[in-house]
């Protein structure tokens, strides 16, 4: 007897027709989900555009708005610069026609200065010295000289100075030189600003003696006031013009 390592199924029929487990009538039916509408998307792209092109519109608008300052700026510094050159043009008739070269502004400061060189007087000279307003190197500008003084036109400080040179061959030990500036003004007495003495400048055994005296000083000057130089010998003045002078100068 032969044996099967398996054991042997056999199927029975039952003997009548078996019922189906699908229903032919049925058929099967997969259903989606509706599409969705992404309309979100849609809304911000319309209003990041509109953003864009305000954006650029405002951007144009401020580059014409710069254009136009820019334009009338040049056409301000055009005319502006246009009359500059007409005024340095005008010629010097034209301004003495209208009156343009009298003014306040085109008028130069005139500077109140003076160095005057001494004028010898053989024939009894006076101890008040008079100067010669124009000889080498002497002028006046903003200054009035007359009768040996000088008379200022401003009040301010000034730089006043005076130098004399002595020269004799006869002299005497009691000899005292005495060199003043001083100041006059109507109605006032005389002022003394500047004093010098010399003494013992004498040598009896010598034939020949020579001495000097130079004063200078910033004083305060008021407009009209007269300023003179007085001496006690002057006769005994040397004639050298550079070393006997008298001047003034506004600081």
């Amino acid at each position: 007897m032969n044996r099967s390592p398996n054991p042997q199924v056999f199927l029975v029929d039952r003997g009548g027709p078996q019922p189906s487990m699908l229903d032919p009538g049925l058929m099967p039916c997969w259903s989606f989900p509706p599409p969705v509408v992404k309309r979100k998307k849609r809304v911000c792209e319309g209003v990041c555009s509109v953003i864009v092109l305000v954006v650029i519109l405002f951007l144009v608008l401020a580059a014409l708005g710069l254009g136009t300052y820019q334009i009338l700026r040049l056409q301000t510094e055009l005319a502006q610069l246009r009359q500059d050159m007409s005024a340095q043009h005008m010629s010097p008739t034209l301004q003495r026609q209208t009156g343009l070269q009298e003014t306040d502004m085109d008028k130069k400061e005139i500077r109140q200065a003076a160095h005057l060189t001494v004028r010898i007087e053989k024939n009894k000279p006076s101890r008040t010295l008079r100067w010669l307003p124009t000889h080498g190197r002497a002028y006046t500008s903003g200054v009035v000289y007359r009768d040996g003084g000088m008379q200022v036109n401003e009040t301010g400080l000034y730089f006043v100075y005076s130098r004399l040179e002595f020269l004799d061959r006869d002299c005497s030990q009691k000899y005292s030189l005495s060199h003043i500036v001083f100041k006059r003004r109507e109605g006032t007495k005389d002022h003394v600003l500047l004093e010098g003495h010399r003494e013992g400048f004498c040598h009896p055994k010598e034939h020949f003696w020579s001495s000097s005296s130079y004063l200078g000083a910033v004083l305060q000057l008021s407009r009209l006031d007269w300023v003179f130089v007085n001496v006690s010998h002057p006769a005994h003045l040397s004639h050298n013009h550079n070393t006997n002078f008298f001047g003034l100068t506004k600081l």
